[in-house]
C-alpha cells in the first residue's frame, strides 16, 4: 500500500528525470546538425525578380523559393534553385543572373521588397 511519503518521493523523482531530460537536449550531440541551443531562425526576404514575385527562406537547411500569389499564396519554385553558400546580401544578384531570361523592359530589375 501506498502511503504520503511514497507518493512524494515518486512525484519527485519524475519531476527530477524531465528535469534532466531538457537539460539532455539543451547539449548540443556531435553526430547531430541541431541542437535546441544552436537553432538558427528563418530569414524570410520578398524579392520582385523582373516581374515575378518570389519568397526567399532561409534556414539551417538551405534556401527555399517560392512563387507568390496576389492572394497571399505561395507554391514552391522548383526550376530555381539557391546553393546554401550564397549570403542572404547575395541574393538579388544570384536570382538576376540565374533568372536574366525573365527581363524585359517593362521589368528590368530584381530589387528586394522587404
Amino acid at each position: 500500500m501506498w502511503n504520503s511519503c511514497d507518493f512524494f518521493e515518486y512525484h519527485y523523482a519524475i519531476t527530477f528525470l524531465r528535469f534532466v531530460f531538457i537539460i539532455l537536449l539543451a547539449i548540443p550531440h556531435p553526430h547531430h546538425s541541431v541542437s535546441f541551443i544552436n537553432l538558427k531562425m528563418v530569414n524570410r526576404i520578398k524579392i520582385d525578380v523582373f516581374g515575378r514575385m518570389v519568397l526567399a527562406t532561409q534556414s539551417d537547411k538551405g534556401w527555399s523559393i517560392y512563387y507568390l500569389s496576389g492572394g497571399g499564396k505561395r507554391r514552391p519554385a522548383n526550376d530555381i534553385v539557391i546553393p546554401s553558400f550564397v549570403d542572404e546580401s547575395e541574393i538579388e544578384t544570384y536570382l538576376a543572373d540565374i533568372c536574366h531570361e525573365w527581363a524585359s523592359e517593362k521589368y528590368s530589375e530584381v530589387r528586394r521588397l522587404d
